[in-house]
């Protein structure tokens, strides 16, 4: 993917513009191929992007407003990203079911914030119990 070249120089394959540097108007350009593909924010959620934050992809089309890219592949590309934008964004604040299932050595608490805020999870015992308290930090709008 572009965006983990970002800043490179030099014969990268991630120069898609052939200028010597792996910048914003490259990964617009490959974002513009990806957006030609139906419903494919979802699609690349799905097949592994889901470790991009909502605060990357708004860095980056802060970043491509910026250099003022007004032609259409590069528009096309703005287009996907705020549409990624929007996928990574969730509606609603939701704490999910945790999986495998909670008594398994290692389970997954997934959640997803709908806005930037401090995050604390609290873990009870059937009889009610704290058994344990998980203060996350503070953490940007995103899936978890």
């Amino acid at each position: 993917m572009v965006s983990s070249s970002l800043g490179q120089t030099g014969e990268n394959d991630a120069d898609v513009n052939g200028d010597g540097e792996v910048n914003i108007q490259d990964l617009v350009a490959g974002t513009a191929a990806l957006g030609e593909v139906a419903a494919a924010p979802a699609a690349l959620r799905q097949q592994g992007a889901a470790h991009l934050t909502q605060e990357e992809v708004q860095h980056w089309l802060t970043q491509a407003q910026q250099v003022n890219l007004t032609d259409a592949t590069s528009l096309r590309g703005i287009r996907y990203l705020e549409q990624l934008l929007s996928a990574l964004t969730p509606k609603e604040t939701a704490l999910l079911a945790n999986y495998p299932n909670p008594f398994n050595p290692e389970t997954w608490i997934p959640y997803q914030l709908a806005k930037p805020t401090d995050v604390s999870i609290s873990i009870y015992a059937v009889d009610g119990t704290l058994v344990r308290t998980l203060d996350l930090g503070y953490q940007p709008a995103g899936i978890y």
